[in-house]
């Protein structure tokens, strides 16, 4: 497929068909013509359907091996390439606007999907009963298909969320015990290794889900986990700020001092005054 982009790889083509936001290719690549996907990027969502053939799509820094059983979602804004694999490969492709159905699904559903940063694709697995649907995109126009289409993208979103959900939950299952392990082990020294090796897991994957769901890395949690129980002890106890200190697992009374001042724009000795 050819395409003009502009100098930050955005794509020129206008996704259109009459006045609907909506465009429908069918394409053959050939492997020894040197036929691929070049790197671009749309405002529209992006849906991919093997019709012959094999793929190996980039979207960002993600391979997905595509086939005849996988639909792939491409986020709006996400930069993609695709090489082909075999010999030839047939497929049809679907660019729709967020805008597509109405406002109220953009704005409670499309608009944060598109801000969302973890979600730049999915590929979804091909049901069944949608193969009447996809077969109709490639052999009616779309002002004749237009319920059908409309149906089939509607049934297709949901899909993409449901699988969203439930990455989610698989993550919060994943990371739930490691956050568990810091609350009942701040006091310890623990290492990015030492996590990473209960959660069964490299150290990207466990930075990544401690950047995700705290906002923190693993060794600046455990930092800020310390603080929050330095600062319950100052309100509640009598202790010391250098039992405080070394009861928190910190080593060193003036590093805890400056993270304390750092977090809570006041000394220890201060907060306490001010507040207790």
């Amino acid at each position: 497929m050819n395409f003009l982009t502009d100098v930050n790889f955005k794509e020129a083509t206008q996704h259109v068909t009459g006045k609907l936001p909506v465009a429908i290719y069918r394409n053959k690549l050939i492997k020894d013509r040197g036929d691929g996907i070049r790197l671009h990027w749309h405002k529209e969502f992006q849906l991919v359907w093997i019709l012959e053939g094999k793929f190996s799509y980039q979207v960002g820094r993600e391979k997905i091996y595509l086939d005849e059983d996988k639909l792939l979602f491409i986020n709006s804004g996400r930069l993609h390439q695709a090489k082909v694999l075999t010999d030839e490969v047939e497929y049809l492709c679907v660019d729709f606007s967020p805008y597509f159905f109405n406002d109220i699904l953009y704005q409670n559903y499309l608009k944060e999907l598109m801000q969302e940063e973890q979600a730049d694709f999915q590929v979804v697995l091909r049901d069944p009963k949608w193969d009447k649907r996809l077969r109709e995109l490639h052999t009616k126009p779309i002002d004749e298909n237009f319920l059908s289409l409309t149906i089939f993208l509607l049934e297709f979103i949901e899909k993409v969320f449901q699988k969203k959900t439930a990455e989610t939950k698989q993550s919060e299952a994943l990371i739930y015990p490691l956050l568990n392990y810091v609350h009942q082990h701040y006091i310890e020294d623990i290492s990015v290794d030492e996590l990473s090796q209960r959660g069964h897991m490299n150290k990207n994957k466990c930075t990544e889900l401690f950047k995700l769901y705290t906002g923190y890395s693993p060794k600046n949690y455990v930092i800020y986990y310390r603080l929050f129980i330095a600062k319950e002890k100052l309100l509640t106890t009598n202790q010391t700020i250098s039992e405080i200190c070394y009861g928190v697992g910190f080593n060193h009374l003036s590093y805890f001092i400056e993270a304390f001042k750092k977090k809570y724009h006041f000394t220890p000795l201060q907060f306490r005054k001010n507040y207790q």
